[in-house]
This record gives structure tokens, C-alpha cells and sequence, in this order.
């Protein structure tokens, strides 16, 4: 009885270790660098390799709008932190000037997030004309 309690033990440790490096191996191929992308467009005749990378340069794309909702959500937020008031100022007494004690700052984060969303989109718009590019590549290459 113990043998076939060690003997199980084993069979499925032999099993995790074989369904372990099957993922691994899968998810490693799925991942790529710019330097794995690089050599793949410089050796993609098929089908299969042209669609492989336009589904890459989608996911940069995407990627990239996220960002750039990203930053445009923030410029937001900096639009209306230069609007208000800091906390604490007395706002009924004569002799406080409110517009000193608004963080100028935001205004410049402002801009530079409005220029982080401007870089973003055309970014985004520059890997779909990549993608749509592999994509006709797609449809004449041999399968």
C-alpha cells in the first residue's frame, strides 16, 4: 500500500512538472520583445507570421490609447486642481489673494499630459497603419 501511495505521488509530480513547462513554453512564445519582434518581421514570409505580428503591433495600439486615456484623465484632474483654491484659504478675508495660493504648477502637468495623450494617439495610429500593413502582407503570402 505505501508503494502505490509514493508511486502516485511521483505520477503526479511528473504530471505538474510536464503541464508546467507546456505553459511556460506556451507563454514564453506569446511574449515578445521588440528585439523578438524585429526578428520576426525580417523573417515572416507566411500567413500566419504577417498576422502573428499585425495582432502585436494591435496590442502596442491599444496600449497605447490606454495611455493616452490614461493622461488625459490626469490633465483633467490638474485642469480642475488649478481652478480651485488650495485647502485653508480664508476666502471671505479682503486680504487673501487666491490667486497666489493656486498651484500654478498644475497648469504646466496640464500641458505636458495634453502632449503625453497628442504622442499617445499618433503612436496608436502608427501601429494600426503597422498592423493593417502586415495584414495585407497576410493576404498574399503562402499559407
Amino acid at each position: 500500500m505505501a508503494q502505490y501511495s509514493v508511486v502516485r505521488k511521483m505520477l503526479a509530480l511528473a504530471s505538474s512538472l510536464i503541464v508546467f513547462f507546456a505553459v511556460t513554453g506556451c507563454a514564453s512564445d506569446s511574449v515578445w520583445t521588440r528585439d523578438d519582434l524585429a526578428q520576426r518581421v525580417a523573417q515572416a514570409d507566411t500567413r500566419a507570421e504577417h498576422e502573428a505580428i499585425a495582432a502585436w503591433f494591435e496590442r502596442e495600439a491599444s496600449a497605447a490609447r490606454a495611455k493616452a486615456n490614461d493622461h488625459r484623465r490626469m490633465m483633467q484632474q490638474y485642469v480642475e486642481m488649478q481652478q480651485k483654491p488650495t485647502r485653508g484659504v480664508l476666502q471671505m478675508a479682503p486680504y487673501a489673494d487666491l490667486e497666489e495660493r493656486r498651484p500654478q504648477h498644475a497648469g504646466d502637468f496640464a500641458d505636458l499630459c495634453e502632449a503625453r495623450v497628442l504622442a499617445n494617439e499618433q503612436a496608436a495610429d502608427e501601429y494600426l497603419a503597422f498592423a493593417r500593413r502586415h495584414r495585407q502582407l497576410a493576404e498574399s503570402a503562402p499559407d
